[in-house]
């Protein structure tokens, strides 16, 4: 899951009532974002924003804890006084949920009206359908796991890029022998090696059973056989000494940070990093998706992957205000923007102009040679989904700690004996 410093984007709105002077509720935009970047792209819609909305006289940023708002903030988010606009959501079993359960906005007619569907593509729209209802206005498609690497660290120590898990294990492995650290990651959130382990499970068992594992399916089970085996490619990094001995202790962001810094060789992350990586002092480093693993019954050029976007509560005073700022926020001109810091949004590609689809010079890079790469990766394989953010929070929690157990050896647990403690 992308869970970087979590942030609330509020416009506050300040109506003049006739009899009185004073203001009516705030009318907020939740939002999430950490970058510069990104924040300066906001500000410009809200700028174009205040256009349409001239009475619109503030603009506010609340920060939030970076686990809080997924884990406490969103069960509440529709409720009070203070509902937002529209507030940010991954597609899956959050959407789906609220939904169901009456607190969002149907979006048929809007779509219809506004021609969203000439504007994003199906895959994307369909990310936010529920029960044959749209209910989420696409902003972005995040790669969830791909496998940054520091080709600085292969060159010095004779390594070539792995293709094949094969491979991977080899380079970790002389990685180690050489005193550097493999694969480099801070779990305590327990998300981002959920994730890499469970598009290692998806590789291993096929799509289709881990569709079931994580939807419930009876006939299925996470001590399966092929399961553990699949786990047990997990356990490896661990008793080989290939991963960090403080993965379990230090967050993504520490890590990522050493990274940056020439600590570790592999480090998976998502697109959302995409940014920090377009300093020409960081051009040593590249990223590549998850190596083929032999003898694996899954599409062995599968991407993890997860559309985000915005939703509106059923409740909200401001609809209207918030569909005509979505209308900005998600514009081919304001993509472009998006594109040209490396965020990969869902609009159709003939709607985006130059520089965001262009390719950079020979042997230089910005954004769009990523941006064309994570295209080319979504296109080449089938896509898997994060557990956390589309199926039941509590399977992919429990199944999110499990593989932290695995990896810090919390109570000695092996491969085999953390899936039997996997609980919906």
């Amino acid at each position: 899951m992308k869970l970087p410093n979590l942030i609330a984007i509020v416009f506050v709105a300040l109506t003049l009532i006739s009899c009185g002077g004073s203001s009516d509720p705030k009318f907020r935009i939740a939002h999430t974002f950490e970058s510069a970047e990104e924040i300066e792209i906001l500000s410009a819609t809200s700028v174009e924003f205040a256009k349409q909305y001239p009475k619109v006289a503030t603009l506010e940023y609340s920060q939030f804890d970076e686990d809080a708002y997924h884990n406490y903030t969103l069960a509440t988010i529709t409720s009070g006084n203070n509902v937002p606009g529209a507030f940010f959501l991954w597609a899956g079993n959050e959407v789906a949920i609220k939904a169901r359960g009456g607190e969002l906005l149907a979006l048929d007619d809007e779509l219809a009206k506004r021609k969203w569907n000439d504007r994003f593509t199906e895959k994307s729209l369909m990310a936010g359908n529920v029960d044959g209802h749209y209910y989420m206005v696409p902003n972005a498609i995040d790669v969830s796991v791909l496998l940054w690497v520091n080709t600085g660290k292969l060159a010095a120590n004779g390594i070539e890029m792995p293709g094949t898990w094969t491979e991977f294990e080899a380079a970790c492995a002389k990685l180690k022998d050489e005193g550097e650290i493999p694969l480099l990651q801070g779990n305590s959130g327990h998300w981002p090696m959920g994730n890499f382990a469970a598009l290692v499970l998806s590789r291993w068992i096929g799509e289709e059973k881990y569709e079931k594992l994580f939807t419930g399916a009876a006939d299925v089970k996470f001590t399966d056989a092929d399961v553990v085996e699949a786990m047990a490619k997990i356990e490896k990094f661990r008793t080989s000494g290939w991963i960090n001995s403080d993965n379990a202790s230090i967050d993504d962001d520490t890590a990522f940070s050493e990274f940056l810094g020439g600590k570790g060789a592999f480090l998976p992350i998502g697109s959302w990093k995409t940014s920090a990586f377009l300093d020409a002092k960081y051009k040593h480093f590249v990223c590549v998706n998850l190596p083929k693993i032999e003898g694996g019954k899954g599409d062995q050029n599968s991407v993890m992957a997860q559309v985000t976007g915005y939703v509106i509560p059923k409740n909200s005073e401001f609809t209207k205000e918030a569909l005509d700022y979505l209308e900005i926020y998600t514009s081919p001109s304001f993509s472009n923007k998006w594109e040209n810091i490396g965020c990969l949004t869902p609009l159709k590609r003939e709607l985006l102009a130059p520089p965001a689809v262009d390719v950079a010079e020979p042997g230089e890079r910005n954004a769009a040679t990523f941006i064309s790469e994570y295209r080319r990766m979504l296109e080449a394989g089938a896509i898997v989904r994060p557990p956390d953010t589309t199926y039941s929070k509590a399977l992919a929690d429990s199944f999110n700690k499990a593989v932290a157990q695995i990896l810090s050896g919390a109570g000695g647990l092996s491969a085999s004996d953390a899936m039997r403690e996997v609980r919906n």
